[in-house]
């Protein structure tokens, strides 16, 4: 199962982006991380404009904090109390 997972994301990330579109390019570029890593850094380069590059940092910001709230819940599970310095 892992592995028909893995290929599905490469090949879904490996047609161009240009065939998506509405709910299905909403999917590639939310959901699954490995079209926004390669569908929207090709749209930023071909059409650089201000939208594309607003939709990549925040993209970019959103897939940081997912990151940094797991790294929380993995501290919080294991039952780490935070100290102060006081």
């Amino acid at each position: 199962m892992a592995r028909d997972l893995t290929d599905f994301l490469l090949l879904f990330s490996s047609y161009p982006g240009s065939i998506y579109s509405g709910a299905t390019k909403l999917i590639a570029l939310t959901v699954l991380p490995a079209g926004f890593v390669v569908l929207a850094p090709v749209e930023l380069l071909r059409e650089p404009t201000s939208a594309h590059l607003a939709i990549a940092a925040a993209a970019a910001l959103g897939y940081t904090s997912l990151a940094m709230f797991q790294m929380g819940l993995r501290r919080y599970r294991r039952g780490d109390t935070p100290t102060s310095n006081v």
